[in-house]
């Protein structure tokens, strides 16, 4: 009997990449999948050949007597280095021969849609744009980014040299089956093209988090569909779900560290549009990855991050009603009810009054008020005036009393520690799919 890693990488990488199977803590069967066939820049061989797609902590798993394996074996083997894959995978075979355990290698031909296509729309190139900057047809990329057509390593290079990503990327095979449903959290209508270029960039973000963070910290966060019954509310299951990460009652300090201490990873950075606030997709397998807009105000920051947890939680596919279920979660999860209505009940619900308790609370006026509406602290008519007052007072855009920016530090830090190990930047870098600069902007500079 054969047992995954639980912290392998998903579905995606299981067809093109070598699976490590182990048999609890006594080792006695190995099973290798070598992919062949989906990665021509890397050149082909029928016993082994492609890449070796290598957890951090898959190490520990393989640290037996008789097995050398250290961390300058482990991540990407380009062309140049295939002869000496092929060799490393003969002395693995003969290491673990020695131990008394069986090794199977088995080569894996699969096609379909590759990452192309993926990195194109994520770095805002059309098709017919990219034809022209690179001289490649637009037929035969359209062809390339579905599968049907291999491209050559001189059409790859030219490829990642316009997108600046590693040509390696450009082959990497899509999923479809464990593509996530990206939720997100907009303020108005959204162009399809920016929607499309930021599932796109996600979709990247989660390629990057799967190289970077690893197992270095355990996924904590369960998932607590919304039954269709309305057996459980959304205010419920933000409850389960503040108890399960162990958020005690009351105000909540610090909601990025408490998230990223559960395995979520937040990041913040630019979405090149004001009209979305942030996105989260949680694929089968892997770690839940939000992505904020960093032009949101702190306090709506917060329940911007808030509500795109109650998705990743609640929602697998969309619904006509999945947005007010957030909202419910989120306000739920940041105030809760049995805390904030003794704090409403006793202040005067007044600008002043609530500007009060947003220090404590560290959310915005605005949810503070809708809070007591919604737990009938205030009548549907005070609601109404108070809003009448908030917009007179210019507080709709900017509001009195300023909360502390929270910042995530997930990443920054399991950067830092694995570069304090002694890996390079380089190494880093090609974990995460990276060219170095662009590696070093995002993670190396921030986590300095």
């Amino acid at each position: 009997m054969a047992l995954n890693d639980a912290n392998a990488p998903t579905s995606r990488w299981r067809s093109t990449a070598i699976l490590v199977a182990l048999r609890e803590a006594n080792i006695h069967h190995v099973k290798m999948a070598v992919s062949v066939s989906t990665w021509p820049a890397l050149g082909h061989s029928a016993k082994c050949g492609g890449w070796i797609w290598h957890r951090r902590d898959r190490a520990a798993h393989l640290r037996r007597p008789g097995l050398a394996w250290g961390r300058g074996q482990s991540g990407l083997f380009t062309s140049n280095t295939r002869e000496y894959f092929c060799t490393w995978i003969a002395r693995l075979s003969e290491a673990l021969t020695k131990m008394g355990v069986m090794a199977e290698f088995a080569s894996d031909r699969r096609t379909g849609r590759v990452m192309l296509g993926t990195v194109r729309v994520a770095r805002g190139w059309t098709q017919g744009a990219l034809s022209e900057a690179t001289g490649i047809s637009q037929a035969v990329l359209s062809k390339a980014e579905s599968g049907l057509v291999e491209l050559d390593p001189d059409r790859l290079e030219k490829l990642s040299g316009v997108l600046r990503v590693p040509p390696v990327l450009l082959t990497v095979p899509v999923d479809e089956g464990a593509a996530p449903y990206v939720f997100h959290r907009k303020r108005s209508t959204l162009p399809l093209s920016v929607a499309n270029r930021l599932r796109a960039e996600l979709e990247l973000l989660h390629l990057q988090v799967t190289g970077l963070v690893a197992g270095d910290t355990p996924v904590r966060l369960v998932r607590h569909p919304l039954p269709p019954d309305g057996f459980d509310t959304p205010e419920e299951i933000a409850q389960e779900v503040r108890a399960s990460i162990g958020i005690a009652s009351g105000p909540l300090e610090d909601l990025v560290r408490s998230l990223e201490d559960a395995g979520v990873v937040v990041v913040k950075r630019s979405l090149g549009s004001e009209r979305i606030d942030a996105m989260v997709s949680w694929p089968e397998g892997q770690r839940p990855v939000v992505l904020l807009g960093d032009h949101i105000p702190p306090d709506r920051q917060r329940f911007s991050l808030a509500h795109e947890l109650a998705h990743a939680v609640m929602h697998q596919v969309p619904s006509e009603t999945q947005e007010s279920e957030a909202d419910r979660f989120a306000a739920e999860f940041l105030m809760p009810a049995q805390d904030v209505r003794m704090d409403l009940a006793a202040a005067p619900v007044t600008i002043p009054g609530l500007a009060r308790l947003k220090s404590k609370w560290r959310v915005s006026i605005a949810a503070l008020l809708r809070r007591a509406v919604d737990l009938d602290v205030i009548s549907e008519g005070r609601y109404r005036q108070l809003n009448i007052e908030l917009s007179r007072a210019g507080y709709r855009s900017v509001e009195p009393v300023a909360i502390a920016e929270e910042h995530p530090g997930l990443i920054d830090r399991v950067v830092q520690q694995r570069l304090n190990e002694g890996e390079s930047v380089a190494e880093l870098a090609r974990d995460a799919f990276l060219v170095q600069d662009e590696f070093e902007d995002l993670y190396v500079r921030s986590a300095a």
